[in-house]
């Protein structure tokens, strides 16, 4: 699989978890910042909660990329 196939796949991998991070808003019509928890007013671990999943995606996403480009 080539270096196109893996870029690819870090987008949706991202879409995924901003989709996961977004679902909650979505599921009653109401999509802000405090139903993605990224409203720091409201909840005091919204960064650390963004943080770990901004981590998530990039180990996500460069073990994708290290698997389809180097197998």
């Amino acid at each position: 699989m080539n270096a196109i196939h893996a870029y690819a796949w870090m987008f949706a991998t991202l879409l995924f978890i901003l989709a996961i991070q977004l679902a909650p808003g979505a599921l009653t019509g109401n999509v802000t910042l405090a139903s993605a928890g990224l409203d720091h007013s409201q909840n005091s671990n919204a960064w650390m909660g963004l943080f770990v999943v901004l981590a998530l995606a990039l180990g996500i996403m460069y073990a994708r990329y290290r698997h389809f480009t180097h197998p």
